[in-house]
């Protein structure tokens, strides 16, 4: 829908444009300064080791997903430890 609004804009020669409403719904956020990190999911927000872990998830996950899977995993070995995961699980 963005993409077409703005192709509607842009085609548009001044005139008029119609375009789609849309609306996206934030599943949480995730602050990190440092080594610190603060997070929302949902209606809890989490700090410390939980906040933490999740960090580590959006790292290892963007790691991943931009073809450094080995990175990703080292990340995650060196990162979690499985105290911290189910710490944050069971806050969920």
């Amino acid at each position: 829908t963005a993409a077409k609004n703005v192709t509607a804009s842009v085609t548009a020669d001044g005139g008029f444009v119609d375009i789609e409403q849309w609306n996206w719904e934030s599943p949480g956020w995730l602050i990190s300064v440092g080594d610190d990190a603060v997070a929302q999911i949902g209606p809890s927000v989490v700090t410390g080791s939980a906040a933490n872990a999740l960090k580590s998830a959006v790292g290892v996950t963007y790691l991943a997903e931009h073809g450094s899977l080995r990175r990703a995993l080292g990340v995650l070995r060196k990162e979690a430890d499985g105290e911290e995961i189910s710490k944050l699980l069971k806050r969920l």
